[in-house]
């Protein structure tokens, strides 16, 4: 693992490194692969566990550390991101994130646990949340997409090396706070040099095929919600989305093909809110995105609301 690289990424957004982050948070899972994450310890009893979406590093979510320096938080590479091993498998991956949970909780010893999941973790999290044992007490999902295979649109048939490549280089060039990341590493100079190390993409492009399949057979979100186990949560689960989120989020999508998912969800108690202004990703502001998003009171006064009830 690149050590160097997420304490520069870490940097831009806090001054000096905390002694308390562990930026080779190593979990073992059932199967045997190994996931790895950043990790903050504090003597809180509140957790905060970040489920990234596809293609999308755990580095996008340090600004959240540093909105929250005294609680403990943990963001793991999903399977086949970064350096985690293993392959992109939903069903595996929820077993991920309970069975790792329990361990973190009762290794802390928390007395609360919320599940912050973006996009594709938060089809992660509302089906872990299905589990009647399930160790989280709560849930806040961003962007969770209502239909996974229309979110995706073309990405499934035209993920390449080379798309990757491309994607990767527009994104992180037009993020200030880690334009230098791509320079210093050559990955936007150099495609050789960047299929070997593509930690900018998140995604190992060996894996597309899997990630491909994934994409293709995600259940509907209104499916899963209709399972999931409100009264094992302190508070109802909240679901946001943004308005600038064209696939997905915009209110007239909610008040349309996607009203039975948005009345089910406030029929179960769930909150769903559209925020102004957010998109899911590519936003020409960063600070106006889900993920990658820095200096967004839109965000983090949402995830405070929760956080706070717990402390």
């Amino acid at each position: 693992m690149d050590l160097e690289y997420h304490k520069d990424i870490f940097r831009k957004y806090v001054s000096a490194i905390p002694n308390n982050i562990d930026f080779n948070r190593r979990y073992k899972t059932e199967d045997g692969k190994i996931l790895i994450g950043t990790e903050q310890k504090t003597d809180s009893r509140v957790g905060l566990d970040i489920k990234p979406g596809l293609t999308v590093p755990r580095e996008s979510f340090y600004p959240v550390f540093e909105e929250n320096p005294d609680i403990n938080i943990r963001v793991m590479d999903n399977r086949a991101h970064g350096d985690s091993g293993g392959s992109v498998d939903i069903d595996l991956s929820v077993n991920d994130a309970l069975s790792s949970a329990r361990e973190w909780k009762e290794e802390l010893g928390l007395d609360s646990l919320i599940l912050l999941g973006h996009s594709f973790g938060g089809m992660i999290g509302a089906l872990a949340c299905q589990d009647l044992l399930s160790p989280y007490d709560a849930f806040i999902s961003f962007a969770a997409p209502v239909e996974l295979k229309k979110a995706g649109g073309l990405i499934p048939t035209i993920f390449t090396n080379y798309l990757a490549w491309g994607y990767s280089c527009i994104r992180w060039a037009g993020n200030a706070h880690s334009r230098d990341q791509i320079v210093s590493h050559h990955r936007s100079l150099n495609l050789k040099k960047f299929l070997a190390d593509p930690k900018l993409v998140a995604l190992r492009l060996d894996d597309v095929p899997a990630f491909n399949e994934t994409m293709a057979n995600m259940p509907n979100l209104i499916d899963i919600i209709d399972e999931v186990n409100v009264k094992g949560l302190e508070i109802p689960p909240r679901f946001y989305y943004g308005g600038k989120d064209s696939r997905l989020g915009i209110k007239k999508k909610l008040n349309g093909e996607y009203a039975e998912f948005g009345e089910a969800a406030q029929d179960r108690g769930m909150h769903i809110e559209v925020i102004p202004n957010l998109s899911h990703r590519f936003n020409k502001r960063p600070e106006r995105e889900f993920a990658f998003s820095y200096n967004n009171t839109d965000i983090y006064n949402r995830i405070k609301i929760v956080i706070d009830y717990f402390k």
